[in-house]
């Protein structure tokens, strides 16, 4: 997604003389710039940073991390503990978040936990049982 500037047309015409095969699309303040395979991707980013231009690249589902909700833990209990036990248990985590009440902001016994996906040699997240020396419920994250 490259953000609309003045010389944005400029750097169309690069990347269409470089990489033909990319589709443009205005939405909003931003073009989305598809490229048809990974390799015109990687193309489109790095003449991108060449120029110096704003813009940010959306991830395949693929690559993104796993979100789950870990439940039956004690709210008091710390981040760091959560993530180093996981990890401890083969679980290759990326990022461990205790969830919150949107008013108040009071703290709930419920963790959100980003795992990295088909990680060699790793636990899958939804064969653990127990975290903490506590027994948990894994669910899948839902907004």
């Amino acid at each position: 997604m490259l953000r609309c500037k003045k010389n944005y047309n400029l750097v169309l015409q690069e990347l269409n003389k470089k990489i033909p095969e990319s589709v443009n699309r205005l939405t909003g303040d931003y073009i989305k710039i598809q490229a048809s395979n990974i390799e015109e991707h990687r193309a489109i980013t790095a003449i991108l940073k060449q120029k110096g231009e704003e813009f940010y690249v959306i991830f395949s589902p693929d690559d993104r991390p796993l979100k789950v909700v870990i439940k039956g833990l004690h709210s008091s209990i710390s981040i760091e503990d959560i993530k180093t036990d996981l990890t401890e248990q083969g679980v290759p985590v990326i990022k461990v978040a205790q969830l919150t009440q949107r008013k108040s902001k009071f703290p709930l016994p419920i963790f959100m936990v980003e795992v990295r996906k088909n990680a060699e040699d790793a636990m899958d997240i939804y064969d653990v049982s127990k975290c903490c020396y506590m027994s948990i419920v894994i669910d899948l994250f839902k907004k």
